[in-house]
C-alpha cells in the first residue's frame, strides 16, 4: 500500500512541474473537480510567468453556473466561455450563464469575478444574470482593484448583462478595453433587463480607457438602465478628486434600443481626464454625456443623439452634451463624417442642445442640432475666454448681412421642423472682414441660424427669443379703438407679425396699439420659416354692461325715504377697472355711491359708472314709486315759462288723487307759503314745492316743480376741461364749458376773487390757484358760475427697487438702475451729478465715476421732487503686494516649494483662487501654494464684483536647490545559480534607492524607497546603487554579487499547538531565494500549502484550521538550475 501512495505522490509532483497553461471547465458546480472555481485556483497556483487559459467543455446545456462566493482572479489569464461547444445563447455570442445565490449587500460588493493587483486579464462569453439573491437589487459581477491590461469582451466574444445594478466596477485600473458587450438585455434581445438603481459601469481613478473600439463590431450596446457610465478620478469614499487620467475614448457604441423602447435615464458622467474622445456613437431614447474637468483637449465627432427610426421619441437628456471646466473642445469638424447630430432632447423642457459652464475654448463645426427642449443651440455660461459675437443687421430676399468678431468664420444653418430657430443642416460659410462686417446669400424660403468662430471658439448661435413675463393688455374703453398689447420683448427677429382673428396683418412691431376688441396672435421670424411659437392675447370691449334681469325696486312707503334699487350686476367687470358709481336723482343730486341704492325718496334715478379711464357709462333712469301718499299725475301738469326778470310763469292742470278730502299748499325755494290753490300762476321762474295731504295715514306728500326762465342761460361743466395749477407753474385753465340758451349771442366776463376782471372769452387759461367767476349775458338774461382752481402738490413715491454697480477696473463704468415696472403711473426721470449737471432722463444711468447722484422724479402734472441720492463707489482692481509674498524654492526636486503670505488688495470679497501649472491643470484653490516642484505657476484671483477686471492672473517661479547625500550601504547578494535574486541596502536612511548597471551614466534598472530589489541576475551582471532625495543623488555604491549556493536547513517536524515552541515550519536561509517554490502535499497527493517566496511560514493550518497530525510531503525548488529539496514533514499535536 505504501508503494502505491508513493507512486501517486510522484505523479502529482510531475504534474505540477509540467505547468499546464490550459484549464478546462467540465462541471457547472460551484466548486470541486472540473468547476470554474477549481480552474481559477489551478491557474493562480500555476503562477503568472505565462498566460493561462480557461476553456469550457460541459455536456449538459444550456450551462448555468450558480456561485456561492466570489471567484478570485489572477494575472495573465484568459477566461473564454465562447469555447463551449454548441450554440450561443439567443442572438448573443455568450454561451455560459453565471448567477449567484449570495444575498445582496451593495451594488458594488464583489460577489462575481474579483481581482486585486493583477495584470493581463481577459473575460469573454458570459451572460451575467440577476447577480444577487435579492428581489430588486443586484451586485457587480466583475470587480477589479488596482489592475492593468484588462479586456472585457471582443467581437464574437461579448458578454451580456441582465438585471444588474453595476455591470462593471473598477478602481485604480489602467489600460482597460470594454468591447462588444450587451448591457441590460436578455441574450435573445427580446427584453430590456435594466434596474431602477443601475449603472452601465463605474470606473474610479482609472486610466487609458477604451469603451468600444475602432470598428462597429467592437462597440458595446446598452438598453434600459437608470444611469450611464461613471468614469471619474474621484475617490468614492471621500468624493474628492484624487487623479486626472491621461485619456478616455468612447467609440462606436450604441446607447438605447428603439425597438424595445428603452435607454439610459441619467447621462454618462466622464470627468477628471486630460483628454477625452467621443467618436461615432449612437444614442437614442437615452440621456447624453456630461463632461467635467477635461484639462487638455476633447474630440467629439461622428456621434448621433436622438435620431433614428423612432427619433420623435427624443432623448431624456436636459442637454445632450454638457461641459463643466473643460478646455480645447472640438465638436464636429469640416470633413465628412465628423459632424454630430444632436436632436430631440425633450426631457424637462428646458435643455439646450449643448451646455457649457466655466470652460475654455469650445469650437463647433458643421453639426446638426435641432428640436431641442430649449430654443438654444449652444449655451455657454461663465466662459473663461472671451467668446466671439455675431449679429444680423439686415435680411432681404435671401441676402443676409451682419456683424461679428473681426476675421471670424461665419457658418449659416437651415432651420428644422420644430418651432424654434435651429441649426439642422449646414448651408454655407463666409468670413467676416477686418471690421467685422459679413454678407452671405442663402435660399430666400428658409429659416436659419448662424454662428461665428475664431481662435477655436464659437459664439452663441443666432436665435429667436422673447420675454412675455411683463406683457400688459389694455381693453378698449369709452367705445374707442384704444386697446393695446405692450411689454413683449423680442430678441433676434427679422420680422414680427400681429394678426387679428380673421388672419389680417395688423402690426409688425413689439407693441400693438390702438386696436379694437378682438383676439390677436403674435409670431416673430428669423428668415422666412424660422419662427417662435404663436402667442394669443384677447383685447376685450371695456364698455361696462349692466345686467338688470333680476333687478328689484322697492317703493317709498309713506314718505319714509325707504325706497331702493338692488340686484344689479356688471356683467363684464373683469374687462375694465371701476373708478366710481353714482346714483343721480331728477335734480342732479348724488344719492348713492354703489350698485345698491337705498333709503331714498320716490322718483327717477340714473346710475353713472366711471372707469379708471374716466369713461362714463349711464344706465336708467329707474323709477322708484311712492306708496300710501296722495299722488299727482305729473304727465298732465302744464308749466308756462316765466320771462327773464318777470312774474308771468304758471303751473296748472294739477290733478291729485288721495283718500277723502285733499289739501294743497304751494311753497317757494325759501319754504314760504305762496298759495293754497290747485294752480300756481303769475310767479317768476324758479323751483316750487306742492305739499299735498289727504285723510290717509301717511300724511302729506311733497312734489317739486321748476318754472323755466325764457332765454335762461345754463352753464354746464360736466364735460368741461378744468385743470388745476401745477406745483411749479400757473398753468391752470377752465375750458370747454357747455353754455346753452334759447337765445344766442353771449358775452363773457371772468373776475377773480378780488373782483378784478381777468378775461372776456369763454375759456380762461394760465391760472394761479384761486376762485374765478364767469358771468354770461345773452341780452335777456345773465348767469354766473364760480370755479375753484387749486395748486397741485407732489405725490409720494414708493421705495423702488434699485441696483447699483460700482465703478471698476479704473473705468467710469458705474451705473444705477431703478425698477419702476410695478408702478403704473407716468414718471419722468432727471439725474444730476455732484456738480448739478443733468446727465440722464431714464430709469438707468451708465458710465459713472464714483460719487453722489441725485434722482428727481416728476409726475404727469409736472410736479418734481428730489427722490433720493445714490452713491457710486469705486472698486480698485485686484492686485497683490509683491513685497509681502514669500517664495520658498524646491529642494532636490522633492516638491517642497511654496508661495505664501500673498497680500491681496482691491476687488470685492470673497476672493476665489485657482493655481495652475504650465499644462493648465488646476493644482490648488487655496490662497497659497504648497508642496510643489521647480517650475512656473499661475495664480488666478477672482473677486465678487462681476466686472471685466474681476479676474486677475499672476505668475510665480519656483527654483530648485540641492544637497550632498552619502552613498547607501549595500549587502552582498547570494545566489546559487543565475536567475532571480535579491539586492538589498540598509533602509534606515530615507530616500529613493536607484539601481544602475554602470558606475557612471548607464541605465537605471529600478527605483524604490525600500532598497529591496528582485531582478534577474547573471554571472556577468554588475550593479551599482545610489540614494536620491528628490533630484539630489549620491555617488553609486557597488553591489556585491556572490554565486555560491547557500544551504537551507529544513525541519522535519512541527507542533502547531500555539505553545510558542516549534509552532511554524521555519526554513533557515530561504529568504536568499525570493523565487523559491514551496509545496506541501497530504498522503492523497492534494496540495495543502503552496508559496512562491516564503513570505509567511507554514503554521500547520489550511483555511484557518489545524490539519490532522501525521506525515506530509514537501517539494522545494529554490530557483532554476538550483538544487531541488523534497522530503517528509511530520505534524505533531
Amino acid at each position: 500500500m505504501r508503494k502505491i501512495i508513493a507512486l501517486v505522490f510522484v505523479f502529482i509532483l510531475c504534474s505540477y512541474v509540467a505547468r499546464a497553461a490550459i484549464f478546462t471547465v467540465s462541471s457547472s458546480a460551484d466548486s470541486g473537480i472540473g468547476s470554474l472555481r477549481e480552474a481559477l485556483q489551478l491557474a493562480a497556483a500555476n503562477g503568472s510567468a505565462e498566460t493561462d487559459y480557461i476553456y469550457f467543455n460541459i455536456t449538459n446545456q444550456p450551462v448555468l453556473i450558480s456561485i456561492v462566493s466570489p471567484l478570485i482572479l489572477s494575472s495573465n489569464l484568459v477566461i473564454d466561455a465562447t469555447t463551449l461547444p454548441g450554440p450561443a445563447l439567443g442572438l448573443s455570442s455568450a454561451k455560459v450563464t453565471l448567477k449567484t445565490s449570495v444575498s445582496y449587500v451593495s451594488d458594488v460588493t464583489p460577489i462575481g469575478f474579483s481581482g486585486t493587483s493583477l495584470k493581463n486579464l481577459e473575460i469573454y462569453g458570459f451572460y451575467f444574470s440577476f447577480f444577487a439573491n435579492a428581489a430588486s437589487r443586484s451586485s457587480t459581477p466583475i470587480s477589479l482593484n488596482n489592475c492593468e491590461n484588462i479586456i472585457i469582451g471582443a467581437p464574437n466574444k461579448g458578454n451580456v448583462y441582465g438585471n444588474i445594478d453595476v455591470n462593471l466596477s473598477m478602481f485604480k485600473c489602467n489600460k482597460i478595453k470594454v468591447s462588444n458587450n450587451w448591457f441590460a438585455f436578455n441574450p435573445e434581445r427580446t427584453e430590456l433587463l435594466g434596474t431602477a438603481f443601475g449603472s452601465m459601469l463605474r470606473f474610479y481613478q482609472c486610466d487609458n480607457i477604451l469603451i468600444g473600439g475602432d470598428t462597429k463590431a467592437e462597440g458595446n450596446q446598452c438598453g434600459y438602465i437608470y444611469r450611464g457610465m461613471l468614469i471619474t478620478g474621484i475617490d468614492p469614499s471621500t468624493q474628492s478628486v484624487q487623479q486626472r487620467g491621461e485619456i478616455c475614448v468612447i467609440k462606436n457604441n450604441v446607447f438605447g434600443d428603439e425597438l424595445l423602447k428603452g435607454g439610459l435615464s441619467d447621462p454618462h458622467i466622464i470627468q477628471n481626464f486630460k483628454k477625452v474622445e467621443l467618436l461615432n456613437n449612437f444614442t437614442s431614447m437615452s440621456a447624453g454625456f456630461s463632461f467635467k474637468d477635461i484639462s487638455v483637449g476633447m474630440l467629439i465627432q461622428g456621434n448621433s443623439f436622438g435620431v433614428g427610426a423612432l427619433n420623435t421619441q427624443g432623448s431624456y437628456a436636459h442637454s445632450l452634451l454638457d461641459f463643466d471646466a473643460c478646455n480645447n473642445v472640438l465638436i464636429g469638424g469640416k470633413d465628412a463624417g465628423q459632424a454630430n447630430i444632436l436632436a430631440n432632447n425633450k426631457y424637462g423642457g428646458f435643455g439646450p442642445g449643448i451646455y457649457a459652464t466655466n470652460c475654455g475654448d469650445i469650437l463647433l463645426q458643421r453639426n446638426s442640432i435641432y428640436c431641442t427642449a430649449q430654443s438654444i443651440v449652444y449655451k455657454p455660461e461663465n466662459s473663461k475666454v472671451e467668446l466671439p459675437v455675431i449679429n444680423i443687421t439686415n435680411y432681404s430676399n435671401g441676402v443676409l448681412t451682419g456683424t461679428a468678431t473681426p476675421n471670424s468664420e461665419i457658418e449659416v444653418y437651415t432651420d428644422g421642423e420644430c418651432m424654434q430657430c435651429e441649426a439642422k443642416a449646414y448651408a454655407a460659410n463666409t468670413m467676416a472682414d477686418a471690421s467685422g462686417k459679413w454678407t452671405i446669400t442663402i435660399p430666400s424660403d428658409i429659416g436659419f441660424t448662424a454662428s461665428a468662430s475664431i481662435n477655436n471658439r464659437t459664439s452663441k448661435f443666432l436665435g429667436l427669443s422673447f420675454l412675455a413675463g411683463n406683457v400688459s393688455v389694455k381693453n378698449t374703453s369709452c367705445g374707442l379703438n384704444n386697446g393695446y398689447i405692450k411689454g413683449l420683448k423680442v430678441i433676434g427677429a427679422t420680422r414680427i407679425e400681429w394678426k387679428d382673428s380673421k388672419g389680417n396683418l395688423v402690426g409688425n412691431t413689439e407693441e400693438l396699439i390702438n386696436v379694437k376688441p378682438d383676439i390677436y396672435t403674435f409670431q416673430a421670424f428669423l428668415g422666412t420659416t424660422c419662427k417662435t411659437q404663436t402667442l394669443s392675447y384677447s383685447v376685450k370691449d371695456g364698455q361696462p354692461q349692466l345686467f338688470t334681469g333680476i333687478m328689484l325696486i322697492s317703493p317709498e312707503n309713506c314718505n319714509k325715504e325707504d325706497g331702493g334699487i338692488k340686484n344689479l350686476f356688471i356683467s363684464n367687470q373683469n374687462d375694465f377697472t371701476t373708478k366710481s358709481f353714482k346714483w343721480i336723482d331728477e335734480k342732479g343730486e348724488v344719492k348713492g355711491n354703489s350698485l345698491i341704492l337705498s333709503n331714498v325718496k320716490s322718483g327717477k334715478y340714473t346710475l353713472q359708472l366711471t372707469t379708471a379711464d374716466d369713461c362714463v357709462a349711464t344706465f336708467g333712469p329707474f323709477e322708484i314709486p311712492a306708496k300710501g301718499v296722495p299722488l299727482i299725475d305729473k304727465v298732465k301738469v302744464n308749466i308756462t315759462k316765466a320771462g327773464c326778470g318777470s312774474s308771468n310763469g304758471s303751473i296748472t292742470n294739477v290733478i291729485v288723487s288721495g283718500v277723502g278730502k285733499i289739501k294743497l299748499v304751494w311753497k317757494d325755494e325759501q319754504k314760504n307759503i305762496i298759495s293754497q290753490e290747485s294752480e300756481l300762476v303769475n310767479v317768476p321762474g324758479g323751483k316750487y314745492f306742492l305739499e299735498v295731504s289727504d285723510e290717509g295715514i301717511c300724511g302729506a306728500a311733497v312734489y317739486d316743480f321748476e318754472i323755466p326762465i325764457l332765454n335762461a342761460i345754463t352753464i354746464d361743466d360736466q364735460t368741461a376741461d378744468i385743470q388745476n395749477a401745477s406745483c411749479i407753474a400757473d398753468n391752470g385753465h377752465i375750458k370747454k364749458l357747455n353754455i346753452t340758451s334759447a337765445s344766442t349771442g353771449f358775452s363773457f366776463k371772468w373776475i377773480n376773487e378780488s373782483g378784478i376782471q381777468v378775461g372776456d372769452k369763454q375759456d380762461l387759461e394760465n391760472l394761479a390757484a384761486g376762485k374765478y367767476t364767469l358771468i354770461v349775458d345773452n341780452g335777456y338774461c345773465t348767469a354766473n358760475r364760480t370755479f375753484n382752481i387749486i395748486r397741485q402738490s407732489s405725490i409720494t413715491y414708493p421705495d423702488f427697487p434699485f441696483m447699483i454697480t460700482p465703478a471698476t477696473c479704473n473705468l467710469n463704468n458705474g451705473s444705477v438702475k431703478i425698477n419702476t415696472a410695478d408702478y403704473h403711473e407716468n414718471i419722468e426721470f432727471r439725474w444730476l451729478d455732484r456738480e448739478g449737471k443733468e446727465i440722464g432722463n431714464s430709469n438707468e444711468i451708465l458710465n459713472l465715476s464714483e460719487g453722489d447722484y441725485q434722482l428727481y422724479l416728476r409726475d404727469e402734472n409736472k410736479c418734481e421732487i428730489l427722490y433720493k441720492t445714490y452713491v457710486i463707489e469705486r472698486i480698485t482692481p485686484l492686485s497683490i503686494d509683491p513685497e509681502s509674498t514669500h517664495i520658498t524654492n524646491d529642494r532636490c526636486g522633492m516638491g517642497v516649494g511654496s508661495v505664501a503670505n500673498i497680500s491681496i488688495k482691491g476687488g470685492i470679497l470673497p476672493y476665489h483662487y485657482t493655481w495652475r501649472n504650465t499644462d493648465g491643470e488646476i493644482i490648488s484653490t487655496n490662497i497659497g501654494l504648497d508642496n510643489v516642484k521647480e517650475g512656473l505657476y499661475f495664480l488666478t484671483i477672482t473677486d465678487n464684483s462681476n466686472s471685466t477686471c474681476s479676474e486677475q492672473s499672476f505668475n510665480f517661479t519656483i527654483s530648485n536647490s540641492g544637497e550632498i547625500i552619502s552613498p547607501p550601504i549595500v549587502y552582498p547578494s547570494l545566489l546559487c545559480a543565475e536567475g532571480e535574486g535579491i539586492i538589498r541596502a540598509n533602509a534606515n536612511t530615507s530616500g529613493m534607492f536607484n539601481l544602475y548597471d554602470k558606475a557612471t551614466n548607464g541605465k537605471l534598472l529600478a527605483s524604490n524607497e525600500t532598497g529591496f530589489f528582485k531582478l534577474n541576475i547573471l554571472k556577468s551582471s554588475t550593479f551599482f546603487m545610489s540614494l536620491a532625495n528628490g533630484t539630489c543623488e549620491s555617488e553609486r555604491a557597488v553591489v556585491p554579487i556572490i554565486f555560491s549556493e547557500k544551504a537551507i536547513e529544513i525541519p522535519n517536524s512541527i507542533s502547531p499547538n500555539d505553545d510558542g515552541v516549534n509552532d511554524t515550519w521555519r526554513i533557515s536561509n530561504i529568504d536568499q531565494y525570493p523565487k523559491a517554490s514551496i509545496k506541501i502535499f497530504n498522503r492523497n497527493g492534494n496540495v495543502i500549502f503552496t508559496s512562491e517566496g516564503y513570505q509567511k511560514e507554514f503554521d500547520g493550518k489550511t483555511n484557518g484550521r489545524v490539519i490532522a497530525a501525521g506525515v506530509y510531503f514537501y517539494v522545494i525548488n529554490l530557483a532554476p538550475d538550483c538544487k531541488q529539496y523534497s522530503g517528509s514533514l511530520t505534524i505533531f499535536l
